[in-house]
């Protein structure tokens, strides 16, 4: 791009060059001719020795050793056509214009600053044109000098337009943190318009909006202070913090104020769980146990809370137990008043209501079972022994009938049973007068025709024998309030 810039430069200056060299030509011809034919004419002066030259010579050597001392010249002017030692060269002019367009050249297509800079943008890009040109006409000391002056003067425009919007954004900034909404909200739109895209400036744009709302909730959030009202304070400093992180004094205060709730709302849980102990409120004491283990579930009150919960459900538990045993006593049902009892005593084993209960329950449920016994086989009591553990039994049982009714019924119904199988019945014996009739375990009837004897209710065998006849067995059941009971006993069937 530069090397056909320079081409076009240097083709438009070779035009101009041959006209201006033309032209100087002409004057130069002229201003000559006139010089000559208008100075005076001087004979020639005689060559020599000039007065007042002096020559070195060195002491102690003749005049024909001397020799003219020649002095250096450091800086010997150069000869046509040459280039001066301190001149530039192309390479060095080039690497500037390089150096101007890579550093200064893309700010002129920022449109921001474009529009601050004006009329200085684009001096500086004519500017670069000028050593351009300078540069194809081989005047490189020319255009070294206007392309450095070109970047000195680019990097100081640069620098303008970065500091004018720092100074800007610095005005802002301030004024935002001094809660000046009006201030800051000025210098931000004036910083915006030297770069209306910069991210920073853009950011602090949207803070600077929030303003006027996060200073309203300040001035409540200071009232509800002095009120001593910590949940509206405690809103108000959250939606701060939340609107500006920055403020970290409000995102502080609001978790100190979170910090004080949470122990006022600990503090009435441990109040309502200690109510709720002393009524005996097992479901609400549950929940205020779950909510204080959810805040401090190792402070010292949600152990005790803890205690308490565990105290009262195993009073309940055994509260519910003695229920289960009560209405079991009141339905007649003692052997599961007695399990109720026996579990209420595995919570507290040395209470007297259960000590009394499982007594009184083991009692009465041991009478009726085993009067239930008897009355299952009232046939045993026919038997003396049996009889008198029925009896036994009866005398000891009594005692309690008036407590139950099922009791009350088994003792009616063995008293029955008793006197109704010790009742003796009238059995005739019929037979042929030729068997001997007996009643096995009980005794001998003899050869009869028709005998009449008394035997309790029961099951009996009678036996008739017979020499030359096979003995006769006949099974008799005698039922209690039986009468006209007949057996036959015959023993008629020979060897």
């Amino acid at each position: 791009m530069l090397q056909k810039q320079l081409e076009e430069a240097a083709t438009k200056t070779r035009q101009s060059v041959l006209i201006f060299g033309l032209s100087a030509a002409v004057i130069l011809l002229a201003a000559t001719s006139f010089f000559l034919f208008s100075r005076p004419f001087s004979p020639p002066e005689a060559t020599g020795p000039q007065s007042g030259s002096q020559t070195e010579v060195k002491a102690g050597n003749s005049a024909h050793n001397t020799q003219p001392k020649i002095t250096e010249l450091k800086n010997p002017a150069p000869a046509a056509g040459e280039a001066s030692p301190d001149t530039p060269n192309q390479q060095d002019v080039l690497t500037r214009i390089a150096k101007f367009e890579e550093e200064i050249e893309p700010s002129f297509k920022n449109p921001d600053f474009k529009a601050w800079s004006g009329q200085r943008s684009v001096d500086l890009k004519a500017g670069k044109e000028e050593a351009i040109n300078s540069l194809a006409l081989g005047d490189n000391t020319a255009a070294h000098k206007k392309i450095t002056r070109l970047i000195d003067d680019g990097n100081i425009l640069i620098q303008e337009f970065e500091g004018e919007f720092e100074a800007a954004m610095d005005n802002a900034r301030t004024a935002f943190k001094l809660d000046a909404f009006q201030a800051a909200n000025e210098a931000i739109e004036n910083a915006l318009t030297i770069k209306s895209k910069d991210p920073q400036a853009l950011d602090l744009q949207e803070k600077i909006k929030k303003l006027p709302e996060i200073l309203s909730l300040m001035e409540q959030a200071e009232i509800a202070q002095t009120e001593n009202n910590l949940q509206i304070e405690y809103q108000h400093s959250l939606k701060i913090a939340q609107l500006d992180p920055s403020r970290n004094a409000y995102a502080q205060r609001a978790a100190e104020i979170e910090a004080l709730l949470l122990d006022q709302k600990y503090e009435d849980i441990i109040v309502s769980g200690h109510e709720a102990y002393e009524n005996s409120n097992l479901a609400a004491l549950k929940q205020t146990t779950r909510l204080a283990a959810s805040l401090f579930p190792e402070r010292a009150e949600t152990k005790a809370l803890e205690d308490k919960l565990l105290s009262l459900k195993r009073q309940t538990a055994f509260n519910n137990f003695l229920s289960d045993a009560q209405t079991s006593i009141t339905d007649d049902n003692w052997e599961q008043a007695l399990n109720a009892f026996k579990q209420a005593q595995t919570l507290n084993p040395d209470d007297q209501r259960v000590v009394a209960g499982i007594t009184l329950s083991t009692q009465i449920a041991g009478h009726i079972n085993a009067l239930q016994s008897f009355n299952a086989n009232p046939e045993r009591l026919a038997s003396k022994g049996v009889l008198q553990n029925a009896e036994k039994r009866l005398e000891q049982s009594t005692l309690f009938k008036s407590v139950s009714a099922k009791l009350k019924s088994q003792i009616a119904e063995l008293d029955a049973n008793i006197a109704a199988y010790n009742t003796p019945l009238s059995i005739t014996v019929l037979s042929d007068g030729l068997t001997d009739v007996s009643v096995r375990g009980v005794g001998q009837v003899g050869i009869v025709s028709e005998y009449v004897i008394k035997l309790k209710p029961g099951t009996y065998r009678f036996e008739g024998k017979r020499k030359g006849y096979k003995t006769k067995s006949v099974s008799l059941t005698l039922l209690p309030n039986t009468s006209n009971i007949q057996v036959k006993v015959i023993a008629d069937e020979r060897i």
